[in-house]
């Protein structure tokens, strides 16, 4: 009763009372991470690299064991995986729970600069911080065509879309907040495909190897240092890489008595896509699917995407 009629005595002081504890706990609401179940997560990050065309034992020889040397030291790992398939090698790098996971994405990032030299067509490395409960991504997106609409262009493949999706769209998602890697599923990247004659090479004595060598010094962006003016320095850079099929036949593949040999006196070049070795169908019909997965300790409440 001495709280009731306190209460009723001093109505001002409840008011706010209540006011303060419905307010701290729409704060409380709008900070707490949304989450089935306590954030105990795993850190892990995952390490690709990419060399194409590759079998996986040439994969394992000139980087994935090289990267393993190097990564071991890494402080706070628990363990650590690799998968070498045809054109790529994959780490998973598993961190004891409660290591820091920024901290760890930099001490990765010095382990793999200490690799002391990559095969010249390699792709450098890439690293994402993945939550490993969630390999099972948090979202998936279809994109597909409707029936109505792909009855109108039988001719269409909607796994051509890939290119479009991963220089476009996927930059975008990644973007966001707590996202720590996005992967599309079913489609095929676009490839340039060189069509060589053999009757024209052996008549121009030019050899395989110099055409796969002239392609591949012509194919790339060359850093030539840098150039001071005043307090600054501008750093420069030859571009170099193919925009489109006339590039590559505009390369000079040798030098002989009658001039320059150009890719064009060789072979034929023509803009396709890869082979599809994966598919992706949705409710019958042919699709493409994107997964995002959630980086260790994000926040998966939806507001946060919005």
């Amino acid at each position: 009763m001495d709280i009731i009629r306190l209460a009723i005595s001093k109505p001002v002081g409840v008011a706010v009372g209540v006011i303060l504890i419905v307010m701290f706990g729409l704060i409380g609401v709008g900070e707490i991470p949304v989450q089935l179940t306590p954030d105990v997560d795993t850190p892990v990050i995952n390490v690709s690299t990419t060399w194409e065309g590759r079998s996986p034992e040439e994969i394992v020889d000139r980087i994935t064991k090289e990267q393993e040397e190097r990564l071991k030291n890494v402080n706070g790992l628990k363990s650590m995986r690799s998968t070498s398939d045809q054109g790529q090698s994959s780490i998973t790098l598993e961190f004891y729970v409660g290591t820091d996971i920024q901290r760890a994405l930099s001490d990765v990032d010095d382990a793999l600069r200490q690799v002391p030299d990559y095969p010249e067509d390699a792709d450098s490395p890439t690293r994402a911080a993945a939550d490993s409960t969630s390999e099972n991504a948090i979202a998936w997106i279809i994109v597909d065509l409707d029936p109505k609409v792909a009855g109108q262009y039988p001719d269409f493949d909607i796994s051509t879309l890939f290119y479009e999706l991963d220089k476009e769209v996927k930059p975008l998602f990644e973007r966001v907040d707590g996202i720590a890697e996005v992967n599309i599923f079913g489609g095929r990247d676009r490839e340039v495909r060189i069509l060589v004659d053999p009757e024209r090479l052996a008549l121009l004595n030019v050899g395989y190897d110099e055409l796969l060598s002239a392609i591949r010094a012509q194919n790339e962006d060359i850093s030539a240092g840098t150039i001071s003016e005043s307090k600054r320095e501008y750093p420069i850079r030859v571009l170099g890489q193919y925009e489109n099929t006339d590039d590559v036949l505009d390369t000079i593949v040798a030098y002989r008595e009658g001039g320059p040999i150009y890719v064009r006196d060789i072979a034929e070049v023509e803009m396709g896509h890869e082979k599809s070795r994966t598919f992706v169908r949705s409710l019958g019909h042919p699709a493409i699917a994107i997964n995002a997965i959630r980086q260790t300790g994000a926040n998966t409440d939806h507001d946060q995407c919005d």
